[in-house]
């Protein structure tokens, strides 16, 4: 039963090391299709805290494969399995606490869920080779090796059904990742041509523009003509079309579906519609209330960091990059409050449009 139980955990030995091997290929090699698949660059840059988690998170797993590998060979089973247990349940409290936020790539994902498989199914096998070498000791002349044989041979079919069934699982899971993924393509590109489209209203319609960019707000009178009325109209529409296509943007991007780079692209574009004084008085007075809520924390923390910031007004006019990064880090927080994203966040300071 020892030699037994000890070469299970040779095993799961030889299985972590090579699911180590793996992720580290997954984490560090095929630069193309690593970036494509964790979207966002930032991911590489650990924090000391975050390389302490995954420290610890190693360092358990390999105290608890060692230890258990020496009791089995020198002490009673059940030690051994009871080391194997406990250590395993630390290592993945630790992982799921800490280090589980910290992986973005989907097939470092897989990985580890099918290494947590496995460790699950052979620390429950050597429980039950423990219970039987325990059993086998108390019943003494009593004890039936044919009996055991019947009972281990349904557990390894058992066993099998087992992986296989999780195969399946994540099988079916990288497969609705990839038609997600390729839907996001498409999503994106109907974006793309959707600004485009927006961007040749702006051309056939000048008067809307420099009412919106470049002109005070001018609220209409006691008793406004029907062509005021129809401008006003016209102007508001034109926003809505602006705030449709950056609502979009935010709930894709909280879905996962429009990456970090190209959401973090539009954030500055977002910012200057903030920050004019016409967008904000239609916004206040006859639009906020039609958006979702995170949509109108988002707009409503634009306008309250670009406050005395009205970029477009003079050809030669920027934006005041302090007061932008500002905004950014806010959408940082709300796309991904949990993590912030670091993509959105450094955005600014990549381009060298803020000084470090």
């Amino acid at each position: 039963m020892s030699f037994i139980a000890e070469s299970v955990v040779v095993l799961l030995e030889i299985v972590s090391v090579m699911t180590f091997l793996f992720v580290i290929y997954l984490r560090y090699g095929r630069d193309d299709q690593r970036l494509q698949a964790i979207g966002n660059r930032h991911v590489r840059r650990l924090r000391a805290k975050d390389r302490a988690q995954i420290g610890i998170f190693v360092g358990l797993v390999i105290v608890t494969l060692v230890s258990a590998h020496i009791a089995f060979s020198a002490t009673a089973l059940w030690v051994g399995s009871a080391i194997l247990t406990l250590g395993l349940l630390a290592a993945g409290g630790v992982y799921f606490q800490g280090v589980s936020r910290l992986i973005v790539d989907r097939s470092i994902r897989y990985a580890m869920m099918m290494w947590s498989s496995s460790c699950l199914f052979i620390a429950a096998l050597l429980a039950a080779i423990s219970w039987g070498a325990w059993r086998s000791q108390a019943l003494g002349d009593g004890f039936d090796g044919g009996l055991l044989a019947q009972f281990v041979a349904p557990l390894a079919q058992t066993a099998g059904i087992i992986i296989a069934a999780t195969m399946v699982v994540l099988t079916n899971r990288f497969t609705a990742d990839q038609a997600k993924r390729s839907a996001g393509q498409a999503i994106y590109q109907k974006l793309e041509f959707a600004s485009v489209d927006l961007f040749r209203f702006e051309a056939n319609h000048p008067e809307l523009v420099k009412a919106l960019w470049f002109e005070d707000p001018v609220p209409l009178g006691d008793n406004p003509t029907a062509d005021e009325k129809l401008a006003a109209y016209s102007l508001e529409q034109y926003v809505c079309q602006l705030l449709n296509l950056f609502e979009m943007e935010l709930r894709f991007r909280r879905e996962g579906i429009i990456p970090p780079d190209v959401f973090a692209s539009w954030i500055v574009w977002m910012y200057e519609i903030c920050c004019l004084p016409t967008f904000i008085h239609i916004w206040r007075n006859e639009l906020e209330p039609h958006y979702i809520t995170d949509f109108q924390v988002l707009i409503n923390e634009g306008i309250h960091v670009g406050q005395s910031d009205v970029p477009y007004r003079d050809s030669s006019d920027e934006p005041d990059w302090e007061k932008v990064q500002r905004f950014y880090e806010k959408v940082a927080e709300l796309v991904s409050p949990d993590n912030p994203c670091g993509e959105v966040r450094n955005w600014l300071r990549e381009r060298k449009l803020l000084a470090s």
